[in-house]
């Protein structure tokens, strides 16, 4: 019986330890999420320091996902990350992927989503921006620009050798404090041989001593202040915490550096341009001045045949005026005739003038004109029958009644 319930009771336990691992595994993430539904992306980052498998992804401090794999390759690391879907929406292009350490002890990382700046979103989607500034990641998609945020712990540690380089200072002076010791016991030394071969100088010795012990606690005082001073030490803080402004000021400076020296190599460009137009216009003044230069030797030998045709007129300009004005005579009269053929014609009385303006003469040379028509129609047919007709004379002139005149025999009826 008590078999029994040792066995139960081991039963129970172990199912009560299954169960309670399998709810500490879910609850840690040390398996996929079954539970709930998430969509993966692939960010790809120079480093990932202090990340590894279920490290947390987070937005505007909130966790919304979690780092699936972590992949080495030829130029970075690839990072396989799982999104909730109901942070879906959330997540939007102007939200880049940074890396920022989570515990200065433990040395975790975590991965963040920041919204990036204007200059930072621009440097990354270029003249995307404003079509993909609102759109959301989508699955499996694939992010290329993830960087680790600048963060003022991974600048403390990085300057680990300054720090070093610094103790190493101070335990050059307290050796050197250590040998001014060793002078001073060897002074008291001195001292006391000088004590004991001399005793009228110890007074001199013993004020001497003094002072140098004077000054070495001086010393002493003035490097102890230098490293326990709170003000030095808040000035160092401050410092290191306005190193990042700095740094971030000296990138923007840069940036703008470039975007300068751009600008330069652009206005260069132009100038390029300009002095290549330059040498078009100038090679097209040129083509101009030949073309000036070819017609006025063109317009030269058009006055040359001018001259050759104006020198016979002026030779014989006597006769060309002769017949000049007897032309100007002939048109005159011309003229006087065509005036009083106009003024006849505009006559009321004139023939002309009577057929443009009686409507009766009009209509009378009208019907005069159909029976011309008529009379030309009914006439055809007489004019076909008569040349039908002596076309048949012409052929046998006997049917006009001759017949025996051209056969030479009577013209009786009957036969012979």
């Amino acid at each position: 019986m008590d078999d029994n319930r040792l066995r139960f009771g081991v039963g129970v336990l172990v199912i009560a330890a299954i169960g309670i691992g399998i709810i500490l595994t879910f609850l840690f993430g040390a398996v996929p999420r079954v539970l709930t539904g998430e969509y993966q992306l692939l960010v790809e980052f120079p480093a990932a320091d202090g990340i590894n498998s279920n490290s947390p992804v987070l937005l505007r401090g909130v966790e919304i996902g979690r780092v699936i794999d972590k992949e080495l390759r030829e130029n970075g690391v690839l990072l396989t990350i799982g999104i909730d879907s109901k942070y879906r929406k959330n997540l939007t292009h102007e939200y880049i992927p940074k890396i920022k350490t989570k515990s200065i002890i433990t040395g975790d990382s975590k991965l963040e989503f920041v919204k990036g700046d204007e200059d930072e979103l621009q440097a990354i989607h270029e003249g995307r921006l404003d079509t993909i500034r609102t759109q959301t990641y989508t699955d499996d998609q694939f992010i290329s620009y993830g960087s680790p945020a600048s963060d003022p712990f991974s600048l403390v540690l990085n300057l680990e050798d300054e720090m070093r380089k610094t103790l190493e200072a101070v335990q050059s002076a307290s050796g050197s404090l250590q040998s001014v010791g060793d002078n001073v016991n060897q002074l008291v030394q001195n001292a006391d041989g000088v004590v004991q071969n001399a005793e009228g100088q110890i007074g001199d010795v013993a004020q001497d001593a003094r002072n140098a012990l004077i000054e070495f606690q001086g010393a002493m005082r003035d490097i102890r202040n230098v490293i326990g001073n709170p003000e030095l030490r808040d000035s160092l803080a401050e410092a290191f915490r306005e190193l990042p402004v700095v740094l971030n000021e000296a990138q923007n400076t840069l940036q703008s550096t470039q975007k300068t020296f751009e600008s330069f190599e652009r206005v260069g460009q132009r100038f390029e341009n300009v002095g290549v137009a330059a040498e078009k216009t100038v090679q097209n003044v040129d083509q101009t001045i030949d073309s000036v230069r070819e017609a006025i030797e063109s317009a030269q030998g058009t006055i040359e045949n001018l001259e050759k045709i104006t020198d016979p007129i002026a030779a014989n300009s006597d006769q060309l005026v002769v017949q000049v004005l007897k032309s100007l005579a002939n048109l005159d009269r011309t003229l006087v005739q065509v005036e009083a053929f106009g003024a006849g014609l505009n006559n009321s009385n004139g023939t002309i003038r009577r057929l443009l303006d009686d409507e009766d003469i009009y209509w009378q040379l009208r019907r005069t004109i159909e029976n011309v028509e008529m009379a030309t129609a009914k006439i055809r047919p007489i004019l076909d029958d008569v040349r039908v007709f002596s076309d048949k004379i012409a052929r046998d002139p006997r049917q006009l009644g001759v017949k025996g005149a051209l056969d030479k025999r009577g013209s009786g009826l009957g036969l012979k």
